[in-house]
């Protein structure tokens, strides 16, 4: 046992002994997974098993992510606080991942690509699985990965790592703030899965089936049967272009928004990777505020909303829309079904292609100017709900990513 005055960043206050260091082989011992086993032996039984993907994809393995099989004394047993980790990966970097299994239930084992770790000595499982998951200690699993195609970890040399291990009561914080912060996590990913959920529900309800003109469900004093028009008929059609880059006069760090597909994260474009010099826009094809950006080529579906003049590259056809006519929501909304239209028509190959006549040519029922404001606000007001919920994730999980570095050794 050594004494590692290289204490964390951060720590809670009231906290200030050293850490001790420990080889792992000093506080628990391995033991295998599932072996001798055909794949008729599984699900079906009343035992289970703790999948791959349960332990490599979390910290505290899931106590629903697991799979039948048949009961088989001669098997071990996964027990409440054994770490779990994986043996195998396609990658050095997520090679020996660990989980943490915090379940009570009998019969129940480890898959066969992953090894168990059960501790002899007394360590808080919560600070144990978050420490094992922290950037420095998978830097040191990362660097014990052999292989060339597929990566392996020997059990030995995982055995032979030291771990940094304070004190039980700064254990104990560490750990519960971590799990508290996980929950946080989750319920802000199930809040986004349940708008995203009503989203689609919403998007089959408030627009029409195919060749339907009615929608399902519509906002009160709405009656009348939607029109059938194409795509052209709502406005200008403008197919995008690419300024010669090797001339980097057409470019500049603050300009004109000049849009590819790859800029295209969100329903509404704010910034770009390129922008426009004033001569570069001389020479670009430049449409108005509230036009829809629609991707034709390779990436059909990804679909945007200017709020500002801008321009786009060939893969995209631009529709300017007549806004005494049109609501721009609702035909950033309405889109989602235009590139559904696009992928059943483009040819079946690894890259699909739309050309603007085919394009243009695309129906779609559209309904009066203040049905489509309703259902444009509604929309609107629904994916702003969505931003916001994912923002506040992005930010814990960047928060959680950077104390996972700053709160262990």
């Amino acid at each position: 046992m050594k004494t590692n005055n290289n204490i964390p960043a951060y720590r809670f206050q009231g906290y200030t002994d050293a850490w001790e260091l420990r080889p792992l082989g000093e506080i628990g011992n391995t033991y295998t997974g599932l072996s001798g086993k055909t794949k008729d032996d599984f699900g079906h039984g009343d035992g289970r098993f703790v999948t791959y993907m349960n332990v490599f994809s979390n910290p505290i393995s899931l106590p629903e992510m697991v799979e039948a099989v048949e009961i088989d004394e001669s098997q071990n047993t996964v027990r409440y606080g054994d770490v779990l980790f994986t043996t195998s990966s396609e990658t050095p970097e997520e090679v020996g991942m660990s989980s943490v299994w915090l379940g009570n239930t009998e019969n129940t084992y480890l898959n066969s690509f992953c090894f168990g770790f059960r501790p002899v000595k007394k360590v808080n499982p919560y600070y144990l699985a978050y420490l094992l998951r922290s950037s420095g200690m998978r830097r040191k699993i990362s660097f014990l990965a052999q292989g060339i195609s597929r990566y392996n970890i020997s059990k030995t040399k995982m055995m032979e790592l030291e771990i940094s291990i304070p004190n039980e009561n700064e254990q104990s914080a560490i750990g519960t703030f971590f799990s508290t912060l996980d929950r946080h996590i989750t319920l802000h990913q199930r809040k986004l899965d349940t708008l995203k959920q009503q989203k689609k529900t919403y998007l089959k309800l408030l627009f029409p089936a195919k060749g339907q003109t009615k929608p399902a469900l519509r906002f009160q004093g709405f009656e009348d049967d939607w029109e059938i028009k194409r795509i052209s008929d709502i406005g200008d059609i403008v197919t995008g272009n690419t300024p010669s880059t090797s001339n980097e006069d057409y470019y500049s760090k603050e300009g004109m928004m000049w849009v590819t597909p790859t800029d295209i994260d969100g329903l509404i474009i704010t910034d770009t990777n390129k922008k426009l010099s004033p001569e570069g826009e001389k020479v670009s094809r430049i449409v108005p505020a509230n036009s829809i950006l629609v991707t034709c080529i390779a990436s059909i579906g990804k679909n945007t909303l200017l709020l500002e003049a801008g321009s786009f590259n060939q893969q995209i056809n631009a529709v300017v829309p007549n806004q005494s006519l049109y609501y721009p929501y609702f035909l950033l909304t309405q889109s989602y079904f235009w590139s559904e239209s696009m992928k059943r028509i483009a040819p079946a190959a690894t890259m699909q292609i739309i050309n603007k006549n085919e394009f243009s040519n695309i129906t779609v029922p559209l309904p009066s100017v203040p049905e489509q404001e309703a259902i444009g606000t509604f929309f609107q007001t629904l994916d702003q709900e969505i931003t916001q919920v994912e923002v506040k994730l992005a930010s814990l999980k960047e928060m959680k990513k950077t104390l996972l570095r700053k709160l262990f050794v």
